[in-house]
């Protein structure tokens, strides 16, 4: 022998059409939308499953030569944490042709938005590593200690959602910065999505995926609903197909503790609130069209059932390629800033 031979990692099928699909030259950064559903066994499955499931489409986007984007706390149990755990497989890092040890010389694959109020230690932050561009938003505009003595900028301890006010606060913080990561994302996957409950409500102003979705249909954004894993996607696609499910009324949110009050702040301040019939109008009334996501209707009602991960990634896929082929079409994001 003459030297040591090396073999070339298995590739399966789904990893083979990501990387032939090639999307590294639009420099796209797609957001990912995803948390617990409550409703996921009315499906028969677990959370464990969502969480694979977000996992692989994951992994398979990254080495198709997107960058992803999330906003999430930093956490040992979030998705953030597991997502930069994510971008060290040496599988990615294969078929992406990035060696690992020049790890310090490749451009950050995971986008983390941190809203104004959440207080991460500087170790939580330092421990995502080189892969991961952390965004940390500002406090808006109209929130200050005038509030609450707690909402200082920075925050130098946890805020609780317990009071209309500091509630106010979380609700306008994250707002902000999901309104920073559409301006800044190219388009949206969405997977599951705590709905809320009378026990155990949320800190915004509606359902963190929910108010995802809506911003970016607005923006005119891609988006791409993944259904069978219930939640947010769900109650989205039941209102595009006419149906209004419960949690998509006030007389479900409102039983959350502090919502009445949370809208009256909001309508005293002038602030816009968006009504849950309103919600569901919109989106019945345009349909899949409203997704603008380069899938035909009823390729959007495959993305919506099927529990395939082959089949997920490949819509995904195909809808971003129909709509990227010769243009980069929403602005996205241009900078590392």
């Amino acid at each position: 022998m003459t030297g040591v031979q090396t073999c070339a990692l298995p590739i399966s099928p789904l990893e083979r059409q990501a990387q032939q699909c090639d999307l590294s030259a639009k420099s796209l950064l797609l957001a990912l939308s995803a948390s617990e559903a409550e409703d996921i066994a009315r499906f028969g499955l677990r959370l464990t499953h969502l969480k694979a499931v977000l996992l692989e489409v994951s992994r398979y986007l990254l080495i198709s030569g997107v960058r992803l984007a999330y906003g999430g706390h930093l956490g040992s149990k979030g998705y953030t944490v597991r997502l930069a755990d994510l971008l060290r497989d040496p599988v990615i890092e294969h078929l992406r042709g990035a060696a690992p040890s020049n790890v310090d010389a490749i451009a950050p694959q995971l986008v983390n938005y941190l809203p104004w109020p959440s207080f991460e230690t500087a170790h939580a932050q330092a421990r995502l590593g080189p892969l991961v561009d952390l965004r940390l938003c500002g406090r808006p505009a109209d929130v200050d200690e005038s509030l609450d003595l707690l909402l200082t900028d920075p925050i130098h301890r946890e805020v609780p959602a317990d009071t209309t006010h500091r509630r106010f606060a979380w609700a306008r913080g994250l707002s902000e910065m999901r309104s920073r990561q559409v301006a800044e994302a190219n388009a949206r996957v969405v997977i599951g999505g705590r709905i809320g409950s009378a026990s155990n409500g949320y800190r915004g102003r509606m359902p963190g995926v929910l108010e995802e979705i809506l911003l970016s249909v607005e923006a005119k954004q891609p988006v791409y609903l993944i259904g069978a894993y219930g939640g947010c996607a769900r109650v989205a696609i039941e209102a595009i197909e006419g149906r209004q499910a419960a949690e998509l009324t006030w007389d479900f949110h409102r039983a959350i503790p502090l919502s009445e009050e949370l809208r009256d702040l909001y309508k005293s301040r002038g602030i816009g609130w968006d009504e849950y019939d309103d919600i569901f109008g919109r989106l019945r009334d345009e349909g899949f069209s409203s997704l603008s996501n380069g899938l035909e209707p009823d390729e959007n009602r495959e993305l919506a059932v099927t529990r395939s991960t082959e089949r997920i990634v490949e819509l995904i896929l195909v809808g971003i390629q129909n709509i990227y082929s010769t243009n980069v079409g929403n602005a996205g994001d241009s900078s590392d800033g």
